[in-house]
């Protein structure tokens, strides 16, 4: 019997576009955090990491690793219930990975890629602090 090769191979994709001076990216946004003054937790973006393309050749994946700080009392492990976060506290001072991690080239998007990440880590952090609550204590 005759063996057929496969019809559908994919194509190569294209390298994820380079993050250039990723350390003073990352200053510059935790610095824009501490600047929003949105509340009493703040969230501290660590690292970006693994950057990789799957199916599409204009949006690239990256891992945003970030960690959420009581102000109040930074020594706390776990903070406030939040939608989105699950039904559990937030574990405190402990690296959070982000999990909306898709990203579009700049030529293709209307936002370039710290505007996008702007958006993404600053929501995290009025979400908790304007959404979260207390969990009652029996």
């Amino acid at each position: 019997m005759k063996k057929h090769k496969n019809v559908h191979i994919a194509a190569k994709m294209p390298p994820v576009p380079p993050i250039f001076e990723k350390d003073k990216l990352i200053k510059k946004i935790n610095q824009e955090l501490v600047d929003l003054k949105s509340g009493n937790y703040l969230v501290k973006l660590i690292d970006l990491k693994n950057p990789r393309r799957y199916f599409v050749t204009f949006e690239y994946y990256l891992d945003i690793i970030y960690t959420v700080t009581d102000l109040n009392n930074p020594k706390r492990k776990f903070g406030l219930v939040v939608p989105g976060f699950g039904p559990k506290p937030i574990e405190l001072n402990k690296e959070l990975k982000h999990y909306k991690t898709d990203f579009y080239d700049d030529d293709r998007y209307y936002e370039n890629f710290w505007n996008q990440l702007w958006n993404r880590i600053s929501r995290v952090q009025t979400s908790i602090n304007e959404e979260g609550r207390y969990v009652n204590e029996r």
